[in-house]
């Protein structure tokens, strides 16, 4: 009779081997995990910012184009509707397109020019350098109350993490110098003005083109920033952001997603 084999099994440093080795696996698999989140959040992010961009660009494009002129004040009026919300305007934000009046080349004017903006705004120059992130002069989405109920709904329903409210956007412009050869290196005559030469009045009317810049901003709260009730950034009531560091105080925090900028022609 044939004498039967031994039979041989792992033994248990084998085993621990094995497990450390897959373990390792795991754990490299697991690590790709929070990259690949913060990934997708970034791409959503700058998605809806592409989207508000454009949104605030086409609207900015109708304002320029039905623009109105203010004989009494000497400027033109431009009128912005989108849902925006800023202090108490909402909806409808009028601004002051700038003007080309100097020898220096053309300065670039933010809008809006303070939390609480006039009517009509007549924003303020642009500091050098500029900090986006630290500026506290924003419009809040969710303005509208129709909008804001939906995005509520939103939140409540489907989607808890539904942000819309908490994006923002600012915008700088100014005047494209298209006429410049009139006035540089030396002013040339003014066939309108006998024996005279062409002024920077003179020639800024004749310039229609603008240059429009547009942040879109994502907007986070911090405990000691928050307040409930009507009013306030956030768009329409309910919990607001407050304004944060830069213009207006307050520790509001604010991330720049996307800058978009635009070539406008008036008509």
């Amino acid at each position: 009779m044939a004498k039967p084999t031994a039979q041989k099994g792992m033994t248990l440093i084998e085993i621990l081997l094995a497990l450390i080795v897959m373990g390792l696996g795991v754990l490299g698999i697991l690590a790709l995990f929070p990259p690949a989140m913060e990934s997708a959040k970034e791409s959503v992010e700058e998605t809806n910012a592409a989207i508000v961009g454009e949104s605030v660009a086409q609207g900015l494009t109708t304002a320029v184009r039905l623009a109105a002129w203010d004989p009494a004040a000497t400027n033109t009026i431009c009128a912005l509707t989108h849902d925006l919300q800023i202090g108490s305007i909402r909806m409808k934000y009028r601004f002051v397109l700038p003007k080309i009046q100097t020898s220096s080349d053309p300065v670039w004017m933010h809008f809006p020019g303070s939390t609480s903006p006039s009517d009509p705004d007549s924003g303020m120059q642009l500091p050098s350098p500029y900090d986006p992130e630290g500026d506290a002069r924003l419009f809040m989405l969710a303005g509208d109350g129709w909008v804001k109920q939906t995005t509520d709904n939103v939140k409540q329903v489907n989607d808890p993490t539904d942000s819309y409210n908490q994006f923002a956007f600012s915008f700088d412009v100014r005047k494209v110098f298209t006429q410049e050869y009139l006035l540089k290196p030396t002013p040339q005559p003014n066939p309108d003005k006998q024996g005279a030469n062409y002024t920077y009045q003179d020639v800024d009317p004749m310039m229609k083109l603008y240059e429009f810049r547009i942040y879109v901003f994502r907007t986070a709260q911090q405990l000691n920033s928050i307040s409930t009730g009507g009013g306030g950034g956030g768009g329409g009531g309910g919990t607001s952001v407050m304004p944060g560091p830069g213009p207006g105080g307050g520790t509001a925090i604010r991330n720049l997603v996307g800058v978009l900028s635009k070539r406008i022609a008036a008509q």
